[in-house]
């Protein structure tokens, strides 16, 4: 469940979205965790699915 509060801290912060639209898409994503270090996508590949990163991507 906390991947599901991360995506809704990011969609009270960075959208206009009301709560019933922010449920509507939080009840249709598919959150999945990855180990660190897993490539999710390499160059040349045609990507079948769409990914969003909730956590672990930081700048510097």
């Amino acid at each position: 469940m906390e991947m599901k509060n991360i995506l809704f801290k990011y969609m009270n912060t960075f959208t206009s979205l009301n709560k019933e639209e922010q449920l509507a898409i939080a009840n249709k994503i598919v959150v999945k965790e990855y180990k660190k270090g897993t490539v999710l996508l390499r160059q040349g590949d045609v990507p079948t699915k769409c990914y969003f990163v909730l956590k672990g991507c930081r700048l510097h």
